[in-house]
């Protein structure tokens, strides 16, 4: 169990490899290519993160039984020219399972319509297993997000479905009933 509270983390690819259960709050991490990734579950709680290059954000490997990242009232943004920035991307062939979730963030006008991005690398995998979640995604302006260039393998969550994962309990308590948020 880590707490990572406040830190800035920069650098490039990898920039964050996160395994085991984690709270990341108001946290800056900049980087590219699946800058963050790991099996870990992880709650992002109010981060700006910043792609430096077109690319991806994340690469969640986590196993069916478990969550992967979850990210909440984030912001998602990157530096200008940047066209090609996808909010995740995964072999489901290797990793089947992976969970994405992004309740509430803002999204810059970098990150790509498509949001997601599957690497089949002739995989036979179905992408119904993969879950990759939005709800309420905005833009930088405060408007709704653009999701319908959204591909297969995403969806947008229900109010209730989003209750469920923004609960901090839900996703990080575990048989321990861990809560970072607690002295």
């Amino acid at each position: 169990r880590v707490v990572l509270d406040r830190c800035d983390f920069k650098s490039f690819q990898d920039t964050l490899r996160l395994d085991g259960r984690v709270y990341v709050r108001e946290c800056r991490i900049e980087g590219d290519v699946d800058f963050i990734w790991g099996g870990g579950t992880v709650y992002f709680d109010r981060c700006d993160i910043l792609a430096l290059h077109d690319g991806y954000l994340v690469q969640s490997r986590n196993g069916a039984e478990k969550f992967g990242y979850v990210f909440v009232d984030c912001l998602i943004d990157t530096v200008p020219d940047l066209k090609r920035f996808v909010l995740a991307r995964i072999d489901p062939a290797r990793f089947p399972h992976s969970h994405v979730a992004f309740l509430d963030c803002t999204l810059g006008a970098g990150v790509s319509a498509v949001g997601w991005i599957f690497d089949d690398r002739g995989a036979a995998a179905s992408k119904d297993t993969t879950r990759f979640w939005e709800f309420r995604s905005m833009t930088l302006a405060g408007k709704p997000a653009d999701v319908s260039q959204r591909g297969a393998g995403s969806r947008q969550l229900t109010t209730a479905e989003a209750a469920q994962q923004r609960d901090l309990a839900h996703i990080l308590g575990g048989a321990d009933k861990w809560n970072p948020l607690s002295k």
